[in-house]
Formats: structure tokens, sequence, C-alpha cells
């Protein structure tokens, strides 16, 4: 596992681009991989979290943030999908706003969770994920997927690919989890937030979840890791991050 400090916005971005080679915008079943994009907590569920971009309007629409940086890069963003009624079928749940391509051709999206999933714990988001990645697979016809993770939304997918949870299955089609600011020992701000519930409660650094997901269940050594760390921020443990430092790989400095 790679895990490295930064702060500027523009060097993650960059940084995940490093790790992605090039991907060419149609449907070769040979070597498609796609990126999903997954968001971390949400307080307002009443809004959509946008934490990788905005849609907005200029000469025509378009996205700017983590979407529009790899769409100008030359990825096929195919859209974001949300949940209806608690299933997720591709394509009756792709809201396709700010998107040019054909979404089967596309090799960027983005899982946006329920209201029902953004309340709860890791659990429900867990399963969403789960479904999101089996109707990806079937829907464009990818190999692989590549999971890009905010905050909590990092251990929502260490949860599905370490079988954190004995009711959501993996098979294995996941080949790169690069997280960023992802509170992988809990999070010291997590104390404060029992009023938000279980959402915020399963980040605490004593929280069962956390401790399995670090101490009994291993992760899958198929699957590239990257972990990019914000000093200072909720992903902090105890305030200064230090607990990090001993998984920091320094081969590739």
């Amino acid at each position: 596992m790679l895990v490295t400090f930064i702060n500027n916005k523009k060097i993650i971005f960059l940084f995940i681009l490093f790790l992605f080679p090039k991907i060419s915008i149609g449907n070769d079943t040979k070597q498609k991989n796609i990126i999903l994009l997954i968001h971390g907590i949400t307080l307002d569920v009443d809004r959509p979290n946008r934490v990788w971009g905005n849609c907005r309007k200029k000469e025509k629409y378009y996205w700017n943030g983590m979407i529009g940086f790899l769409q100008k890069r030359g990825y096929a963003f195919g859209g974001i999908i949300k949940s209806k009624k608690g299933n997720i079928r591709l394509p009756d749940c792709l809201d396709k706003t700010c998107c040019y391509h054909n979404p089967i051709d596309a090799n960027v999206f983005a899982l946006e969770f329920s209201k029902a999933a953004s309340t709860d714990g890791l659990a429900f988001k867990c399963l969403e994920l789960s479904e999101c990645i089996k109707e990806l697979l079937y829907f464009t016809n990818c190999k692989s997927i590549s999971i890009v993770a905010h905050s909590a939304g990092g251990l929502v997918a260490r949860a599905y690919v370490q079988k954190a949870l004995p009711s959501v299955d993996y098979y294995g089609h996941v080949n790169k989890l690069i997280t960023i600011g992802t509170p992988h020992f809990g999070s010291a701000y997590a104390k404060f937030g029992d009023f938000l519930g279980t959402r915020v409660t399963s980040l605490k650094p004593n929280a069962s979840i956390i401790n399995d997901l670090n101490n009994t269940l291993t992760l899958p050594q198929n699957i590239l890791y990257a972990s990019i760390i914000i000093r200072g921020f909720a992903a902090d443990v105890r305030g200064s991050g230090h607990s990090y430092d001993p998984y920091i790989d320094l081969t590739n400095y």
C-alpha cells in the first residue's frame, strides 16, 4: 500500500491521474476498466453530494472538480448512479446530466448513496456499492473496476473488498482502490457526532468495523492500494496523523 500526504487539490488530481493509464473510450471488452468515484459522509441528505464536482453552464454545460479534470484528459463521464426505491439498475438509475458520451462506452461513473444509506453506517452503503459494481460490470461489459473514494467512502470500499459483511459478496473485480482523506483508523471528530447517528458513530476509532478492517480482515493482494492522507483534517485519528507513518511507502520517492 502506498500512503502519501498531500494538501493541494490540483496535486491530488494529478496523483490520481498518474495511477491510471490512458483509457480509450469505447467498448473494448478485453481491456475495459471503469473508474468509480465514491463520496463520503453526506450531512444534508436532501442535497446531492458534489465532492467530485458540479455541473456548470458557460457556453455549454460542463463539469468542474475531479469529473471535469478527468474529462479534460480524455476520460468519458457516464453519469451519476443513484439508487431508486432501494435498487440499482442501469441505465434506469443513471443521471446523465452534462454527459456527452453513450454511457455504455464511458469509463468514469460516480455513485451517489441513497438517503437511507447516507443516514446509516457503513453496511447499507456497502450493499449499494456491491449492487452498483454488479450493474456496471453487466451494463458496460467491463472487466475491472478502479475505485476512487473520498473520506468515509474509502471505508465503505474497504468493507466491500475485505468482505466485512457476510451478506455482501465480493467477486474480485476491483483492481485499484485509491482513498482520499479516509479515516482508516477512525476519526477523532466522530465522538462529537452522536446526534448524526451511525453515519458518524461508525467512524469512531473504537468502532468494531474499524477494528475488523485493520486487525482481522485481510486486504486482497491483487488490488493496488493508494491512500492520500490530509493532515489536520477529519481523517486524522488523534490529531497529528502519525498513526499512518508505519504505512508510508517511500520506495517511489
